[in-house]
């Protein structure tokens, strides 16, 4: 679907949904494509998406409020930023609490050497199985789901951090990775 929406390589896409499997698939896909994933937080308000946006310049945006809702996609055109994006895969912004929030440009190496050498030092494999607690629009949330993809690992989302949740998925699922931020 992303294909016959005009998504390719290196094309800016924003995402704003929840911490959930059709998110992580999506996120997955735009690799794949090797579009450049733009997560967006899924708690900004509209006026904040709007500014987001408008930095990021021509891009598609896809939202989905809720776990039940379908995605809505929107290509939007605006004036390009004329940056050179073609090693991007990632662009995460800053929560912006000291002013608005800045773009930060992951390339695909970087994303690349972080799950290899992750899967070294910790010696992840297909037998992992990893709790993400973490928003998908965060770093630490997404780092989990490239890291397992890299490894054959499994990951298990939760939508938000509870802690009875992880209480309870550390007892049941056979969990051997977890990652909470504080």
């Amino acid at each position: 679907e992303l294909w016959d929406s005009g998504v390719r390589r290196r094309s800016l896409v924003a995402i704003r949904g929840p911490s959930d499997a059709e998110t992580a698939v999506l996120a997955h896909a735009l690799w794949a494509l090797g579009a450049v994933h733009v997560p967006l937080n899924a708690r900004w308000t509209a006026a904040e998406i709007e500014n987001v946006l408008g930095l990021i310049g021509n891009c598609f945006y896809l939202s989905r409020e809720t776990g039940e809702g379908k995605w809505d996609l929107l290509l939007r055109q605006r004036s390009m930023t004329g940056e050179d994006l073609s090693a991007v895969q990632l662009v995460l912004f800053t929560s912006g609490t000291t002013g608005r929030p800045k773009a930060a440009k992951i390339p695909f190496c970087a994303v690349e050497a972080s799950c290899r050498l992750s899967a070294q030092a910790l010696g992840l494999g297909e037998d992992i199985r990893w709790l993400c607690p973490l928003p998908l629009y965060h770093i630490a949330g997404l780092s989990i789901l490239y890291r397992c993809a890299f490894s054959g690992g499994t990951v298990l989302l939760q939508s938000t951090f509870d802690p009875l949740r992880v209480r309870e998925a550390l007892e049941r699922e056979r969990i051997s990775s977890e990652h909470a931020l504080a």
